[in-house]
């Protein structure tokens, strides 16, 4: 897990990132992973990186590096701009990294995909009510994916993937997908109408926004003409026929003196809990603790008016007291303190992280802190030196 954040105002952007990284059963975590980077000093737009650290094997510190001797003195109108072509430079070096290694990589993806949605539930399920012969047992999986596709066609279609282009991944990678098939399933041959679901499955991944993070790219910052700062989100991957699947989440952005935001990436519920007054987690249970607090002699109709009133009574008293003063205090903070309030929120993260019995360490300082504006471009506040004894072993 990652903790990630950028505090804004009109002012600029300040962004900051943890430094840990788990490898194999997270029993291994290093302080040293780099999820913040520059394109150019003197320009005021950074990318920071949270999930895998890694496109098709090549770590995303050495996209960036290579990207940014790319683009060069270039400088580009707005921060869209600037995503846009940093996509397309990753999908014209897509053709040096080989057919084999993207094959590989979807494989990978797809096997994943596979075995949560449907292998480990079905065997679960089969588990704890066995079915007769392997009739029975078919039709479960059947079940299941046919109850995971009805999830996946409410999900909006994306422009960038096309169902064409869906079914020509599966037919070139029809020999790796067979491969995944019985790695995941086993060595038994699934049915065909099976088989045909589990790839039209696929297709709706590749075709549709479905909020899977394969890996968090976060582009902040102001293009030329562009005189408030921007914020754009997106999950990318998996890297396929050397096109880059990108789907896009709710941009931020300031519009006028006197607003700010703070966004919050991967790990967020400390920072919520920091602005709201609140946990998340809490915020969301209250209503189920009002409900069995309430005498059992009050009509149902009662109750749920009770709730109601009770959910909006919370509502106003998190953006009222909590939320609304502590954006107001950073709108208007000169941009040097919103750099101290970025690295506040991701070091309590880390804190809380490190002080809790039961989940992993897996946020960690140091914190990388930036700060980008128009006047001053890109400025390190805080960088980690990486040394070689920085990792631990739980």
């Amino acid at each position: 897990m990652t903790c990630e954040v950028a505090v804004m105002n009109a002012r600029g952007i300040a962004l900051a990132a943890d430094s840990a990284v788990t490898l194999g059963d997270a029993r291994r975590v290093y302080f040293t992973a780099e999820k913040l980077f520059e394109l150019t000093p003197s320009v005021p737009v950074g990318i920071m990186t949270y999930g895998r650290a890694d496109l098709t094997g090549v770590p995303w510190e050495t996209i960036v590096a290579a990207y940014r001797k790319h683009i060069g003195d270039r400088r580009h109108e707005t921060l869209a701009d600037y995503l846009s072509d940093f996509v397309a430079f990753i999908e014209g070096a897509a053709k040096r990294i080989g057919d084999d290694r993207q094959r590989q990589d979807f494989a990978d993806v797809v096997g994943r995909f596979w075995s949560g949605s449907y292998a480990r539930p079905w065997m679960e399920e089969l588990a704890e009510k066995p079915p007769h012969g392997s009739d029975g047992a078919h039709k479960v999986l059947r079940r299941l994916i046919a109850e995971d596709q009805a999830l996946w066609e409410q999900h909006p279609k994306m422009e960038q993937f096309d169902a064409s282009f869906a079914d020509a991944v599966m037919s070139q990678y029809d020999s790796a997908l067979k491969e995944v098939e019985q790695a995941v399933f086993g060595p038994d041959k699934l049915p065909e109408d099976i088989r045909n679901s589990l790839r039209k499955t696929l297709g709706m991944y590749l075709s549709r926004e479905s909020g899977c993070s394969y890996s968090g790219l976060v582009i902040a910052g102001m293009g030329e003409s562009e005189h408030f700062p921007r914020l754009l989100h997106c999950s990318v991957g998996p890297l396929v026929k050397d096109r880059l699947r990108l789907e896009s989440h709710e941009p931020a952005q300031i519009m006028r003196d006197g607003h700010a935001t703070i966004v919050p990436f991967a790990q967020r519920e400390i920072i919520y809990t920091i602005i709201n007054g609140i946990h998340p987690d809490l915020a969301d249970r209250l209503p189920t603790f009002v409900s069995a607090s309430v005498d059992k002699a009050i009509p149902k109709k009662v109750e749920g008016e009770i709730l109601e009133r009770a959910q909006e009574r919370l509502e106003r008293e998190i953006q009222e007291t909590y939320s609304e003063p502590f954006m107001d205090a950073v709108a208007g903070m000169p941009r040097q303190e919103l750099a101290t309030i970025a690295e506040v929120l991701v070091s309590l993260t880390a804190f809380r992280a490190h002080a809790s019995t039961n989940r992993p360490e897996t946020v960690g300082e140091p914190v990388d802190v930036a700060l980008l504006s128009k006047g001053e471009g890109f400025v390190w506040v805080k960088r980690k030196r990486v040394r070689a004894t920085d990792y631990q072993t739980a």
